[in-house]
């Protein structure tokens, strides 16, 4: 590329008014992402402070909510009604201190299973918890907790067997996580 300074006047010119035109409202969010899902960003490190952690958790948070709600999660009820319903299961995701893995990748992971299974339609729902709790009521010590309960899904399947097989798939426990499944009771 040139230098500014071995530019004709003309270019000079068309250079300076480059500087005064002003971007369309989300055009640069929307090239950074193309830039980066085409892997051209340059890959040097940058310091990761707070506020970097606040935005990575909140936009981990808000993809993984986007993908609930892209995913056709109760494919079932688009179809005929068949009289027969499913008996549904709760898939309960408990973390610890154990608990690893890289936001971006789990989330990405967690949003292909959650995509697969609602295709298929066994997946009615699944949410992401806080970890902000209280628990009311008697006090006790359970030293065997399995972790902090931070998110569930649920699905539907034939049978507890066909449940256990679907649950097995998830990537929770890639990442230390641990998983309760639990059929739930028709009231």
């Amino acid at each position: 590329m040139k230098n500014v300074e071995n530019l004709s006047k003309q270019e000079q010119e068309a250079f300076q008014k480059l500087g005064e035109v002003s971007m369309p409202t989300g055009l640069e969010d929307e090239m950074a992402i193309r830039l980066e899902s085409e892997n051209l960003f340059n890959k040097r490190q940058k310091e990761f402070t707070m506020k970097n952690w606040i935005y990575t958790v909140a936009a981990s948070v808000a993809f993984f909510v986007l993908g609930y709600f892209l995913a056709p999660l109760d494919t079932a009820s688009n179809s005929e009604p068949t009289g027969l319903e499913l008996p549904q299961y709760a898939i309960l995701l408990f973390e610890d201190d154990s608990f690893k893995g890289d936001d971006q990748a789990l989330m990405s992971e967690y949003m292909a299973w959650g995509q697969d299974w609602g295709q298929k339609g066994k997946l009615v729902d699944g949410k992401k918890l806080t970890y902000q709790s209280r628990w009311l009521g008697e006090d006790f010590n359970n030293p065997s907790s399995p972790g902090i309960l931070a998110g569930f899904f649920i699905i539907q399947a034939e049978n507890y067997e066909e449940a256990l097989t679907i649950t097995e798939t998830h990537p929770h426990t890639n990442y230390g996580g641990r998983i309760e499944l639990r059929e739930i009771e028709k009231l």
